[in-house]
């Protein structure tokens, strides 16, 4: 089974607000899905690994779902929508509830390295990434995953910058 990752920002970040009904967040998310599409017409045996995270990854997980493909939830800690809203919060076991596959990375509560652990078990585990990562980024959580990514030799990335599709909107 060919496996597709992804590493995103989060809603903040990327489109000012966690409204999945911005112009902008549908426009990444009807680019990812026709990568994901892309992939499957070559592939046809694909699964898609999410780190459940709120925005990206979490649009990535409904992609899955919308395509039947097999989806594999790799969350960090058990609990890590805790600190969400209510709606996050549901959304987020919603999606774990479709899931095909559930990869708890790391034991016990939020630390910053939890995160980092699961972006690595998603890259060791994948064979392609997509990465929604705005070219004017040189940290973070996403940057880090893409940059760690590009030094697994058989990895295929594949990148998504939100800065040219702000600037490609109407079209």
């Amino acid at each position: 089974m060919y496996k597709i990752m992804v590493t995103g920002h989060r809603p903040k970040q990327l489109v000012g607000d966690y409204n999945p009904k911005n112009p902008l967040r549908v426009k990444i998310y009807n680019r990812m899905k026709n990568q994901v599409e892309a992939i499957k017409n070559q592939k046809l045996d694909i699964s898609l690994i999410s780190g459940m995270a709120l925005g990206i990854d979490q649009d990535f997980a409904q992609i899955a779902l919308d395509l039947r493909v097999p989806l594999l939830a790799y969350i960090p800690f058990i609990g890590q929508e805790r600190r969400w809203n209510i709606e996050a919060q549901k959304t987020y076991l919603h999606l774990l509830q479709q899931a095909d596959e559930i990869l708890v990375c790391s034991d016990g509560e939020y630390t910053a390295q939890k995160m980092q652990i699961r972006n690595e078990r998603m890259i060791q585990d994948a064979d392609h990434m997509i990465a929604v990562l705005k070219s004017s980024t040189s940290f973070g959580g996403t940057w880090n995953c893409v940059n760690a990514g590009k030094l697994k030799k058989s990895m295929k990335l594949h990148i998504i910058d939100p800065d040219k599709e702000k600037l490609n909107l109407n079209s």
